[in-house]
C-alpha cells in the first residue's frame, strides 16, 4: 500500500497541536489591521470631509457611522439572502428538525 506525504490523521499529542501557533498569529494580524484601519479611516474622515458650508463639525464622523452601520447591515442582509439562495445544500450540513423553523419555504 503506498504510503501519502500527508497525515490522515491528527498528530497524537498532549500538548497543543503546533498549527495553532500560526491561527493565533493570524488573528492578531487581521485584528491589527482591521482596527488600524478604521482609525485611519476616522482621522481622514473627520479632517478631510467637511460640511457643505466648509466648517467641519465632525462630518467625517458622521460619514464613518454611516459606513461602519451599511457594512452591519449589509452582513447581515447577504447572509439572509445566502440561506434562502443555497442554504440546504451549502451553508449547513443540518440534520432534520434542526433548525426547523429556516428549513420552511
Amino acid at each position: 500500500m503506498p504510503t501519502s506525504k500527508y497525515r490522515s490523521a491528527p498528530l497524537a499529542t498532549t500538548a497543543l497541536p503546533p498549527g495553532i501557533a500560526f491561527i493565533i498569529g493570524n488573528e492578531a494580524a487581521e485584528r491589527f489591521s482591521y482596527y488600524g484601519m478604521r482609525a485611519i479611516l476616522m482621522v481622514f474622515m473627520t479632517s478631510y470631509l467637511l460640511h457643505p458650508d466648509g466648517s467641519s463639525k465632525l462630518a467625517g464622523a458622521d460619514y464613518f457611522f454611516f459606513f461602519t452601520a451599511l457594512m452591519l447591515v449589509t452582513a447581515v442582509i447577504f447572509t439572509i439572502a445566502a440561506r434562502f439562495y443555497n442554504g440546504k445544500r451549502h451553508l449547513h450540513r443540518e440534520t432534520p428538525g434542526e433548525l426547523s423553523c429556516l428549513n420552511r419555504r
